[in-house]
């Protein structure tokens, strides 16, 4: 008899101790869950802004090509035009490079 209620008392310290393991994962589920749509908006959001980005870097090339040739460089375009074509390549880079960590975090 007593070693039946042992038994009984361990069997139900172990059902305690796991309800509180899945309560606890449970928890650690919903944080993930969280943190992974999170991480889904702020991709959707980059793209948006990769493809702004890239939509401006076109016309400030086709703007470049098409600037008057009558600049003290000669034919080509003028350097505001490059200086901006450059900077929205640089933004270009930086934003697949925080799309591709993004995509490795939310993994």
């Amino acid at each position: 008899k007593q070693e039946l209620d042992n038994t009984v008392e361990e069997l139900t310290l172990d059902k305690e101790q796991l309800q509180e393991e899945k309560e606890s994962l449970e928890d650690r589920y919903e944080e993930l869950k969280l943190d992974t749509e999170t991480a889904q908006m702020e991709v959707e959001e980059m793209r948006m802004e990769l493809e702004h980005a890239k939509a401006a870097q076109e016309a400030a090339m086709q703007a470049a090509t098409e600037a008057p040739t009558g600049t003290t460089e000669g034919d080509g375009p003028s350097n505001e035009a490059q200086d901006h074509a450059s900077n929205l390549s640089i933004q270009n880079a930086r934003l697949r490079d925080a799309l591709i960590r993004l995509r490795e975090q939310s993994s």
